[in-house]
């Protein structure tokens, strides 16, 4: 779970020896500011913090402490993240190559089709790793249900997720 690796790789190598009581927002504070200086953006910092106040949280309603993450702030010097659209010499490496990288070696892409069919139909993550055989009908996808970053079967993102998706050839070749 993302909340578990940001744990173990932001806060606990900073916090992880000391006892919850000797705790202190500069401690708190630290974690994000060394996130910062990693290059972390300012969702990511966000998130971190939300894992902090969290934690605070269960410390306050076990009696462990008192304190609250209001204090620890994210650095205005943090810059939100870049976002990379798909261009369309990516396009062309999607639909025409099957492999990735992987530490060096070119291996198999197992979700290369689930990754096309994201592209093609304009479907989330979620929404693709929880379809069915039986919610495929001709040229047309009934989406039923999503899994989330838990493995859980939900109903989708919002009201509007139950929806059918009408599939081009390349769509409908890709599910094939």
């Amino acid at each position: 779970l993302p909340m578990e690796g940001r744990w173990r790789n932001k806060i606990d190598p900073i916090i992880g020896n000391k006892a919850i009581g000797r705790l202190t927002i500069g401690d708190l504070q630290d974690v994000v500011d060394r996130a910062l200086a990693e290059g972390y953006a300012r969702k990511s910092l966000q998130n971190l913090r939300a894992d902090i106040s969290a934690f605070l949280k269960w410390c306050r309603k076990h009696k462990y402490s008192t304190l609250t993450a209001e204090d620890v702030e994210i650095p205005k010097s943090a810059k939100p993240s870049e976002r990379r659209i798909l261009q369309p010499q990516d396009m062309i490496v999607l639909f025409n190559v099957d492999t990735t990288v992987i530490h060096g070696q070119r291996v198999e892409e197992p979700y290369i089709n689930a990754f096309r069919l994201e592209v093609l139909t304009g479907m989330r993550p979620g929404e693709i790793n929880g379809l069915r055989w039986e919610d495929w009908s001709g040229d047309q996808i009934n989406l039923r249900r999503a899994i989330n970053t838990y493995g859980e079967e939900t109903t989708g993102k919002n009201a509007n997720a139950k929806r059918a998706i009408y599939l081009s050839s390349l769509a409908r070749q890709t599910l094939e």
